[in-house]
């Protein structure tokens, strides 16, 4: 990993400045997301949402996978008891 491409901040930079988007996606990229472990509890993928957009998940030092926000809030509206 050498950076994250979030959505929302490539389509502000593109907002702000048109001539990005012919800028190479590494000169636009920011900071390496955090990482989370897949056995971590889902109240610490939550508390950790809370102050970055996306995680990375790792499985044995592996990327597995990114988690964000919108992922968890749709896995407890998918298993919410009736």
């Amino acid at each position: 990993m050498v950076g994250t491409a979030i959505e929302l901040d490539l389509m502000e930079l593109g907002f702000k400045d048109p001539s990005m988007l012919d800028r190479p996606i590494e000169a636009v990229m920011g900071p390496i997301l955090e990482t989370i472990g897949v056995g971590e509890p889902l109240e610490s993928v939550t508390r950790r949402l809370g102050t970055t957009p996306a995680l990375l998940v790792l499985a044995d030092g592996r990327p597995r996978g990114v988690i964000t926000a919108s992922d968890v809030l749709r896995f407890l509206s998918n298993n919410a008891p009736n």
